[in-house]
């Protein structure tokens, strides 16, 4: 088979294919959803035909465009928003980190006293201009990139949020999806313009949202909380809201932090009455775990399943507590459940009951880290038995 109108013909005879540019456009378009990025661009500098063929399937590959904020990434965007054909097929914005991690490199960014972005900026104006252009992209997703940090001319993910929210206020985007993933650090409302968001030109644009997505996948039944470094900040500010979703579902992994037990009892509290089910895991606190466990055993009467695994408490002794954990941090000791068994049974439980769902290996023998009880009828019971095994060792 041959690529070029110079080469030998075999359409002519059956025993060869037909030249590639002279099949159907839509097998073209097949053959070119297939390939990768690099091997798209080659079929396309093959022929004019196969150009012409492979121009839909190309600007597929469109509809997701991507900027790290910086003047290099703008001026290739521009470059497509200025494109008769191609412009108009990018549909989604994705905001995302250079390698550094940060948004916004190549610009100087200048602060209020309180940490937001001043407007208007260069680039913001820029990218304003650029998204009128794109008139078909009005989806916009923020992808990684961490918090912003005193003296780093740069901008974290709660400042490319904001730039976000300035245009579409400046320019009445009508804003169709917003989605905010994969991020290290929780989004500082302080660094955002909250006045702008008054005004009726960003609530037309606003109005027209149809889906919105959130890093910590809140939901009506379900939310997941994995990974922050801060101690214990993004559950003190969704326990300030005072009213969330009748949460039935709730998962917290919070690796590298200290939460205060207090903060985490009050947000806890917040759905008693709905949570069915609570996952805890390489959770640490400032103090001993046994007036939580407490507390779901007297004020969350629907609780059905329990799954606890490496949790960790600040020695008492401990001096100035750390907010970031380093792995080989000696002031904190594991909770282990070493008499769990002999205490189940005592209370005419199953061995079968309680499944464990990590064991850790210590001085020679294996020590629970990890257990899940299901069953509501004695779930005041079961949560007796973890207290009364419950021991912290380094």
């Amino acid at each position: 088979m041959t690529l070029t109108s110079d080469k030998p013909q075999y359409s002519a005879d059956p025993q060869y294919p037909p030249e590639l540019s002279k099949l159907p456009t839509e097998l073209i378009e097949s053959i070119a959803r297939g390939l990768r990025r690099s091997g798209l661009c080659s079929l396309r500098l093959t022929c004019k035909a196969l150009y012409q063929k492979s121009t839909h399937a190309f600007g597929l590959r469109l509809a997701k465009v991507r900027t790290t904020l910086s003047s290099t990434s703008l001026q290739k965007l521009e470059g497509l928003s200025r494109h008769e054909q191609f412009g108009r097929c990018a549909k989604t914005l994705v905001i995302e980190e250079d390698s550094d991690r940060y948004f916004g490199h190549g610009y100087s960014w200048n602060r209020h006293p309180s940490g937001s972005l001043r407007f208007p900026h260069p680039a913001v104006d820029m990218l304003q201009e650029i998204l009128i252009r794109l008139e078909n992209c009005r989806c916009f997703r923020i992808s990684s990139g961490y918090e912003w940090r005193e003296g780093k001319d740069c901008l974290g993910n709660t400042d490319a949020l904001a730039i976000i929210l300035h245009v579409i206020a400046e320019a009445s985007l009508p804003v169709k999806t917003v989605i905010l993933e994969s991020v290290w650090y929780p989004w500082d409302h302080a660094l955002l313009h909250l006045p702008t968001y008054q005004t009726p030109k960003f609530k037309s644009a606003w109005a027209h949202l149809q889906s919105l997505g959130f890093h910590y996948r809140i939901g009506l039944k379900y939310l997941s909380l994995k990974g922050w470094p801060r101690n214990g900040d993004l559950i003190s500010r969704l326990s300030s809201y005072g009213k969330l979703p009748n949460l039935e579902e709730l998962s917290i992994a919070a690796d590298f932090c200290i939460i205060p037990r207090q903060v985490l009892c009050k947000f806890l509290l917040l759905f008693k009455d709905s949570l069915r089910e609570l996952r805890l895991r390489k959770v640490s606190l400032e103090d001993t775990w046994e007036p939580v466990l407490e507390l779901l055993r007297t004020n969350f009467p629907i609780l059905d399943t329990v799954s606890l695994s490496t949790l960790k408490m600040l020695q008492s002794n401990a001096v100035n507590p750390p907010t970031v954990i380093l792995r080989r941090e000696r002031e904190l000791r594991l909770g282990v459940f070493s008499t769990l068994s002999e205490n189940a049974n005592k209370l005419g439980f199953q061995d079968a009951d309680f499944t464990n769902i990590h064991e850790k290996p210590w001085a020679g023998e294996s020590r629970v880290d990890g257990i899940r009880y299901s069953g509501r009828e004695k779930m005041g019971d079961a949560l007796d038995v973890i207290m009364q095994s419950m021991e912290y060792v380094k």
